[in-house]
């Protein structure tokens, strides 16, 4: 079973009370890394994504 934080099992008073996160995905899939940032968007967190592992620690040593 999912944790109770989990966003789709909870009521919208609740999600208001989690914290969002800022996600960076890594897929050189470009179609799922879009689909996936943009359910993460819509579910309140700021994501983004990049088809690297180079470019992932480029950006993780860039900073938010």
């Amino acid at each position: 079973m999912f944790p109770a934080f989990w966003p789709f099992f909870t009521t919208k008073c609740q999600r208001e009370h989690v914290r969002m996160a800022l996600v960076l995905l890594v897929d050189d899939d470009i179609d799922v890394a879009e689909m996936l940032c943009e359910v993460l968007q819509d579910l309140g967190h700021t994501a983004c994504h990049v088809t690297t592992g180079a470019a992932a620690l480029a950006d993780i040593e860039a900073g938010p």
